[in-house]
């Protein structure tokens, strides 16, 4: 249950007898328990509240946090609306089980399994990359197009029946064709808009249909 109750005075307040679990939200990034941390706006007016959200390094740390003992509980739990948040309730999970296991364990004993040992390594990067994409100003970053690469590398080595039967890979490669999209066209956008502003700069000199021609 979502509380605006901060959980230490939660624990505070409720009576001894009631065992406590942490149950974290993973799926949501916006009008969420952990919002996406300095999320640039074009990110979130298209993927909104809800997407598919892979985001390793995130997560990890907040489930060091939640399980610290910096407040009696009994655990923490991966709060989970779907397929969209697999990586981040796999993360959550592994590592509040096993706080010993490394992130970058935990991420390739997941691309091992879900897509071979033959793609572990790159899927591993597209897994850590997708998380980069979303990360500082979305016109320079570079992650998003290394990142839709390194899938298409790993698209072009498999069968249609490998494909069409692995939701996971599915999820990624739409999550990489989308954000290089939405990257591009903000980055159109942007320029158009330059041009529009050094336009209207120009228009009491030269006059509107100058310099807008």
């Amino acid at each position: 249950h979502m509380s605006p109750v901060p959980f230490p005075k939660f624990i505070a307040q409720a009576p001894s007898r009631f065992p406590v679990r942490q149950y974290s939200d993973l799926c949501h990034t916006v009008h969420a328990q952990f919002p996406m941390p300095k999320w640039h706006y074009a990110w979130a007016l298209v993927h909104v509240r809800n997407p598919i959200t892979v985001l390793p390094r995130h997560m990890s740390e907040i489930v060091r946090q939640a399980s610290n003992g910096s407040s009696p509980n009994i655990g923490v739990g991966a709060y989970s609306e779907g397929l969209s948040d697999d990586v981040n309730k796999i993360v959550f999970s592994l590592l509040a089980a096993e706080p010993e296991l490394s992130l970058d364990t935990v991420i390739r004993q997941y691309a091992r399994y879900h897509f071979g040992e033959e793609h572990e390594e790159a899927m591993t990067a597209v897994i850590f990359g997708l998380e980069q994409n979303w990360q500082g100003d979305i016109r320079r970053n570079n992650a998003v197009l290394h990142t839709l690469r390194t899938i298409q590398s790993v698209e072009s080595q498999m069968t249609e029946a490998e494909l069409n039967s692995n939701w996971r890979f599915q999820a990624f490669l739409y999550r990489a064709y989308f954000d290089a999209h939405v990257q591009a066209r903000f980055q159109f956008e942007m320029q158009q808009q330059e041009r529009a502003y050094a336009a209207l700069e120009r228009a009491p000199i030269l006059g509107s249909s100058k310099a807008f021609a």
